[in-house]
């Protein structure tokens, strides 16, 4: 009897990298303690590329000028820290950087830059614009050097726009707190993330959350990457929430933009990926503020204070309840 023989499958096998997104990854990429080596690498080939496409040759050299600047700063705190691995270095050659990040890189710390990218200014604490267009280039181009889908970056830039969407409909009743949608002249508080790692179990996270606090976290696209990776590591602890509540209405603005985008973005590139540790961030977040806001009704005299816990509070609030409405739907329709 002849047997028929199956012919080959046409699918190609699955990529792990392909698996899934905020921080899972296969275990032959790189090792937890170089994350933060390659969070501040990805970050300073995305500024290569954007001193690259400036086409004003003296805004390109401020630009350069400012990488080195960032990169010599970086440099400092993660062999200070112990968090430089032997043979690194952020002031080689794109295609040093780009070999050292090529599929190495944890999809969280990928996702984090996308969205960070376009929620923060790129060369602070330096003042360099740059435009909408020639930012999203550099990013096509980091994305490929990172070996990730470019429609990450399209569907991270949609979930950044509808979440200032819903930011923008609160303008008229939080005046002076809102983000500025090209993303240009916002400041990111920095987040004390040294102090937040004793307290915290943080697990997998630790290596690359002790590197971070070593880089600082604070501003620019750095900042950003900082809020996104610590949510994605301790998954809303209530001393990262309270942190996080800590400072101005537009620094708070800012961090519930960067959760709300990455939770958005999140359901977008993996339609079945959770976003609990954006949602408890932000139940958590809501929950201090709730807090702080009956401690200063009971004991203020003037009412300011209270009434900035009050706009931080409704701004947070808002955006949990955008996340509800528009994830989990998406859950229970799976199931139908």
């Amino acid at each position: 009897m002849t047997h028929m023989q199956e012919p080959p499958s046409t699918q190609p096998p699955e990529d792990p990298w392909e698996a899934g997104v905020g921080g899972i990854i296969n275990a032959d990429f790189a090792p937890a303690e170089e994350h933060a080596y390659l969070t501040a690498a990805a970050n300073t080939l995305y500024l290569h590329h954007l001193s690259a496409l400036e086409k004003d040759t003296k805004l390109a050299v401020r630009m350069h000028q400012a990488m080195g600047y960032i990169a010599d700063d970086q440099r400092e705190a993660l062999e200070a820290s112990g968090n430089l691995p032997e043979g690194a270095n952020l002031h080689g050659a794109p295609d040093f950087l780009r070999a050292a990040l090529h599929k190495r890189t944890p999809e969280k710390i990928c996702l984090a830059l996308l969205v960070s990218a376009q929620v923060t200014p790129p060369f602070e604490p330096y003042q360099i614009p740059v435009k909408d267009r020639r930012r999203d280039k550099a990013l096509a181009r980091v994305a490929k050097d990172l070996g990730i889908p470019r429609t990450w970056l399209a569907e991270a830039r949609a979930a950044v726009k509808e979440a200032k969407a819903t930011q923008a409909s609160r303008r008229k009743v939080v005046t002076g707190a809102v983000v500025a949608v090209a993303g240009l002249g916002v400041a990111v508080l920095a987040l004390p993330l040294a102090t937040l790692m004793a307290p915290v179990g943080l697990g997998g996270g630790a290596a690359l959350l002790s590197g971070l606090a070593a880089l600082g976290g604070t501003t620019g696209v750095m900042g950003g990457i900082a809020v996104i990776a610590t949510v994605g590591a301790v998954g809303g602890a209530a001393a990262v929430s309270g942190a996080l509540v800590a400072g101005t209405t537009k620094e708070v603005e800012t961090r519930v933009l960067l959760l709300h985008a990455t939770a958005a973005a999140k359901a977008k590139i993996r339609p079945g990926t959770s976003p609990a540790a954006e949602i408890h961030t932000l139940e958590q977040m809501v929950a201090e503020l709730e807090t702080q806001l009956a401690r200063h009704t009971a004991v203020d005299v003037r009412a300011h204070v209270r009434r900035d816990v009050e706009r931080k509070r409704d701004i947070t609030r808002r955006a949990l309840e955008a996340i509800e409405k528009e994830l989990t739907p998406r859950r229970k329709g799976a199931n139908k």
